[in-house]
């Protein structure tokens, strides 16, 4: 029930977008979604040919690289703020590392 309620206050629109990021065992998947229409304004995934070529032994260094490429698209979209929703996880590793290399290009 939180995660209804928190989703629902802080949904995303499309000044502000709300930006999704999800760690599986293999690969990494964002999405930018503004929830005022309800669409998917970007989706990335580490299965992109782009970021097949490198071979990241650390995932440190892959959330570091991520968050570039995340802040630049978002520049590009001339988006410059976002809401980031982190659903149960905790602001700390990759997470953090992530946020930091976006925190260069926009405000979160």
């Amino acid at each position: 029930m939180k995660r209804i309620l928190k989703r629902t206050i802080g949904a995303g629109t499309f000044v502000r977008p709300r930006l999704i990021i999800k760690f599986s065992n293999k690969h990494v998947y964002i999405q930018c979604i503004n929830d005022s229409i309800g669409i998917t304004m970007f989706s990335l995934t580490t299965n992109i040919k782009p970021l097949k070529l490198f071979k990241f032994n650390n995932c440190l260094i892959l959330s570091k690289y991520l968050g570039i490429f995340v802040g630049k698209e978002l520049i590009r979209r001339s988006i410059h703020r976002i809401k980031f929703d982190r659903s149960v996880k905790k602001y700390h590793g990759n997470i953090k590392i992530f946020l930091e290399s976006i925190r260069l290009y926009i405000n979160v």
